[in-house]
């Protein structure tokens, strides 16, 4: 009945971030800024993701406790963006190729069998890359 159609991120600084999302390899899809200079909405496509950042320009930080897993699970909401590729290892070394991140991620084993690594955005939102 529904198809999956975007995720929405408020983020601090439209610009790093659009930066950091272009590294994934999101492009450019829509725009839209407020007349008052109040917020700008920027969608990024990755081929059938959207991507929908809202950028504040009184934003409101993202809290400590939500930065680390393990302290944020247990709180009830959204806990990270998931996004799969078809080879964990070859995108471990693509993050740093990129400049993503500085260290090649450490590469685990989830629960349910699937491997996986976790990286931050510019705003400290978690995003887990994990193996189709």
């Amino acid at each position: 009945m529904f198809k999956f159609d975007h995720v929405a991120l408020s983020v601090s600084n439209i610009e790093q971030s659009l930066n950091f999302y272009r590294k994934l390899g999101f492009s450019f899809y829509k725009e839209y800024n407020d007349p008052t200079g109040a917020l700008s909405i920027v969608l990024l496509q990755n081929e059938n993701m959207i991507l929908e950042l809202f950028s504040y320009k009184n934003f409101k930080p993202l809290p400590e406790y939500r930065i680390h897993n393990s302290k944020d699970l247990e709180v009830v909401g959204t806990k990270h963006l998931g996004l799969c590729v078809d080879d964990i290892k070859q995108m471990a070394k693509i993050v740093v190729e990129k400049g993503v991140v500085g260290d090649v991620p450490v590469i685990k084993t989830g629960r349910l069998g699937r491997d996986y690594f976790f990286i931050k955005d510019p705003d400290g939102i978690n995003i887990e890359i994990i193996q189709k």
